[in-house]
């Protein structure tokens, strides 16, 4: 398995190389902007930069019809779960090279594609796609950036895992504390957050030109962090518990931004022998997100039998997140019961 794993990202690292034009899709969180910001100093062809319609993991989010007019040689999508047939179908739309560097739970595909977890392996290992570039295509460097991605997506679960110790000696040797990292996340997070392109945009340039402690100073990122304090603790105060079943613990807010992430690992963290899902509908985009989170239990299972029934859910080991376009009472029904099945409940 490592074997065929290291073939196929080896292939992704060749193909870059090669290219002489990169489109680069890259996720909206500080996970995405790290890996794009690492990976656009590796090269040396002509590079764009891609944001997918934030709150969309689908073939919507994408501009093809912008992707088509700059006629790339290769469309490089980064730490952006696009479902599989998604992937084919936006390789026939823009008829180039596909490649994925990723290392969330999907389906996978041929062709360049270097995903450790889609190909079966822990997300334990590979809790980053900035440590998946930083294994798997064996870039030593940019440490920071690398640390940077593994806060993004771990938060407060870096405590208790293996890599904090890394992450420490990374912190210490640029003269930063753990708790500035997790600022910088927090500086980078909130451009998503708000909803604002410019802004998630303009973070992964800081990052890129000046980083870590560039982003730390700047003030135009310090200003839509201060933003995102406030409309939190507001949003925080009408999250309600509307369903209490044991291991498993429901939560409801309605809100104007992107809070889905941030309030959900706090639910998490809060609750960590539980399952917490929250039901949370965000006015801005117009969707409801169900976001699931457990620090105790692994999820996969429950992910790949949700997919099965045809629902549109996509995630990792220990998160994933139900998107309805509507009310969805039916797939929530359908969630709960099997995530009590899978608590033995």
């Amino acid at each position: 398995m490592k074997t065929h794993l290291l073939s196929k990202c080896r292939e992704v690292a060749k193909l870059l190389r090669n290219s002489k034009k990169v489109a680069i899709i890259y996720h909206w969180d500080s996970d995405g902007a790290a890996s794009a910001s690492i990976i656009s100093k590796l090269l040396k062809s002509k590079v764009s930069f891609h944001i997918p319609k934030i709150g969309y993991y689908s073939l919507e989010a994408i501009n093809i019809n912008l992707l088509k007019s700059l006629n790339p040689d290769l469309v490089l999508i980064v730490d952006y779960g696009l479902p599989a047939k998604d992937l084919v179908s936006l390789e026939k739309a823009l008829n180039t090279k596909i490649a994925v560097i990723d290392h969330h739970v999907n389906e996978p595909v041929g062709g360049y594609f270097c995903n450790p977890v889609a190909l079966g392996l822990s997300e334990d290992d590979y809790p980053s796609t900035t440590w998946v570039i930083r294994e798997l295509l064996n870039i030593k460097d940019f440490d920071l950036c690398i640390a940077l991605g593994l806060i993004g997506d771990l938060g407060k679960a870096i405590n208790y895992h293996r890599l904090r110790e890394w992450v420490i000696r990374v912190c210490e040797g640029h003269n930063l504390s753990l708790s500035e990292i997790f600022r910088a996340v927090e500086t980078v997070d909130s451009c998503y957050r708000l909803i604002n392109y410019n802004c998630v945009d303009y973070a992964r340039v800081i990052l890129t030109e000046a980083g870590v402690k560039g982003v730390l100073s700047d003030n135009v990122l310090s200003k839509k962090l201060s933003t995102v304090k406030e409309k939190l603790k507001k949003a925080l105060e009408k999250v309600e518990l509307s369903m209490d079943l044991g291991k498993v613990k429901v939560f409801t807010l309605t809100c104007e931004d992107y809070f889905t992430s941030i309030i959900g690992r706090e639910l998490a963290y809060k609750f960590r022998n539980s399952i917490i899902v929250f039901n949370n509908f965000v006015e801005k985009i117009g969707l409801r997100y169900v976001y699931v989170r457990s620090y105790s239990y692994n999820l996969r299972e429950v992910l790949s039998k949700l997919k099965g029934k045809g629902l549109n859910v996509g995630g990792k080991d220990h998160v994933f997140v139900l998107t309805c376009r509507r009310e969805c009472d039916k797939e929530i029904s359908m969630l709960l019961n099997t995530l009590l099945k899978h608590v033995g409940v």
